[in-house]
C-alpha cells in the first residue's frame, strides 16, 4: 500500500522525518566540516606539534582560534540575513570551498605568528557560509513537528568530528608532520563539495516541506526576550569554549602521549553525539528552557569534579561533560526558533549565535593564558563552572512567545 495513502499507518511526524532526510544528511555534513567544527576540534592536535615547530606559545596558537570564532560571530547575522532572502545552497558550497582553501594555505605557512593569525582571520570570512546559521536555516524552514529530532540529527556532524578527527588525523600528523594533517583536512573538504550539492536544496528562499505543521509560528520577540536569551547562551560558550581546544593538552598534561591522547579525545566526541541526538529527541517533548538548565546543571558539577580529582578524571568526566555540552546548539536552534518567526530566524539567530561566538572565542585564550600563568588546568574548571551555574540560573527566565505542542 502506498505510504500516502488513506490508509497508512505512517504518523505525520514520522513523515515529515522521512520526507526530510536528504536535508537532515546534507546538513549533517555540514556540521562534521563546518567552521564551527574543524578548527575546534582539530586545532588541540597542532598546538604541540607548532610549539615544537616554532615556539609559539599556547595562549599565541588558541589566538588563532579565537581570531576565526570572532569573524565567524561578526559575519553571522549577515549570513542569516543573506539566507533569510537568498537561500542557503550557495552560501554553504562557497564556506566549504574557503575552508579548503585556508587549510592549504596553513600547511605551506612560515614560522611568523602574524601569518597564522592572518589565515585564520581569512578562515572566518570565506568559510562563513558553512555555519550553524546557515545549517539551522535548512532544517528550521523545513520541519516543525519533529524540528527538535531533525536539529538534533543534524548536529550529530559535530559528534562525528570529535570522535573521528583525533583517531584520523593525530597518526598523519606523527609520520608525516603538521603540514601534512593540514593538507588532509583540505582534501577532505574538497572531496565533499560533490556530495552537499547533491544533498542542499537549490538556492532560493526556502519553502516547507509538504508535511502538515504543529503549531503556528510565534510573532518577533523583543530586545529584552533576545537578551534574555543572549546571556545564557554566551555563558555556556565561555564556560565551555576552551574545554574543546585544550583537552589533548589537558591530557597531555596529565602524563598521556599524543597517540594516547587522540582515541581518548574521541570520547568526547561520541559523548557529544549522543548529547545531541538526546536533546533533539527531549525537546520536542519536554519545556526546553528548563532542559537546558538541567544539562547546564550537571556540567557545572562535572566540572567541580575535575577542579577536585584533576586531568586525570578527564577520560571519564568527559562522558557526563559532553552529554551537557553537546546541547548547546540544539538547544540554542531550538529556542531562537520558538522565540522568532521563520522569515526573520536567519537574522535573529545568527545574532543570538554571535554572542554565543564570542564566548567560544574568548574561552580559549583565557584557558591558555591560566595555564601559562599557572602550570594547571584546575583554576579553568573552577571558573567553568561558575558561569555554568550562572547560565543554568538563566535558561528558565527564556520567555518562548508561544510554547511548543508536544507530540508524543
Amino acid at each position: 500500500m502506498n505510504e500516502e495513502s488513506p490508509g497508512s499507518t505512517e504518523q505525520p511526524d514520522q513523515r515529515e522525518i522521512r520526507k526530510g532526510w536528504r536535508l537532515i544528511f546534507g546538513a549533517l555534513i555540514g556540521h562534521t566540516l563546518g567552521l564551527h567544527t574543524l578548527p575546534p576540534y582539530t586545532s588541540g592536535l597542532f598546538i604541540g606539534p607548532l610549539h615544537d615547530a616554532f615556539g609559539w606559545s599556547r595562549s599565541s596558537i588558541s589566538f588563532g582560534v579565537t581570531i576565526a570564532t570572532l569573524g565567524l560571530a561578526l559575519s553571522s547575522p549577515i549570513i542569516g540575513g543573506l539566507a533569510d532572502r537568498l537561500g542557503e545552497r550557495t552560501l554553504i558550497v562557497a564556506g566549504l570551498l574557503g575552508l579548503s582553501a585556508s587549510h592549504f594555505l596553513l600547511s605551506v605557512m612560515g614560522s611568523e605568528i602574524t601569518m597564522y593569525w592572518s589565515i585564520m582571520g581569512a578562515m572566518a570570512i570565506l568559510g562563513a557560509g558553512c555555519a550553524p546559521v546557515t545549517l539551522s536555516h535548512v532544517i528550521v524552514h523545513r520541519f516543525s513537528r519533529r524540528r527538535g529530532t531533525a536539529l538534533g540529527l543534524a548536529l550529530v556532524g559535530t559528534g562525528l568530528t570529535g570522535s573521528l578527527a583525533p583517531v584520523l588525523l593525530a597518526p598523519i600528523i606523527a609520520k608525516f608532520g603538521w603540514r601534512a594533517g593540514y593538507c588532509a583536512i583540505g582534501l577532505a573538504l574538497s572531496l565533499c563539495l560533490p556530495l552537499m550539492l547533491m544533498l542542499l536544496p537549490r538556492s532560493g528562499p526556502a519553502a516547507p516541506l509538504p508535511a502538515p505543521l504543529g503549531p503556528r509560528e510565534p510573532a518577533r520577540v523583543d530586545v529584552r526576550s533576545l537578551i534574555r536569551l543572549s546571556l545564557p547562551v554566551f555563558c555556556v560558550a565561555f564556560a565551555t569554549g576552551g574545554v574543546v581546544i585544550h583537552f589533548v593538552p589537558m591530557l597531555t598534561d596529565a602524563g598521556r602521549s599524543l597517540s594516547e591522547a587522540a582515541p581518548l579525545t574521541s570520547t568526547l566526541g561520541l559523548s557529544l553525539l549522543a548529547g545531541r541526538v538526546l536533546t533533539g529527541f527531549a525537546v520536542d517533548r519536554l519545556s526546553a528552557p528548563h532542559l537546558a538548565s538541567a544539562f547546564m546543571t550537571a556540567s557545572a558539577a562535572g566540572f567541580v569534579a575535575l577542579a577536585a580529582g584533576g586531568p586525570t578524571l578527564l577520560p571519564w568526566m568527559a562522558l557526563l561533560l559532553a552529554l551537557s555540552l553537546g546541547a548547546e546548539l540544539d538547544l540554542i536552534a531550538y529556542l531562537a526558533s520558538r522565540c522568532f518567526d521563520r522569515g526573520s530566524f536567519g537574522r535573529a539567530f545568527g545574532s543570538v549565535y554571535a554572542t554565543f561566538l564570542v564566548g567560544v572565542a574568548l574561552s580559549p585564550l583565557v584557558y591558555g593564558i591560566v595555564r601559562d600563568w599557572t602550570g594547571s588546568y584546575r583554576a579553568c574548571f573552577l571558573f567553568s563552572a561558575a558561569f555554568l551555574a550562572l547560565s543554568a540560573a538563566s535558561f528558565p527566565r527564556v520567555h518562548l512567545t508561544q510554547p511548543h505542542a508536544v507530540h508524543g
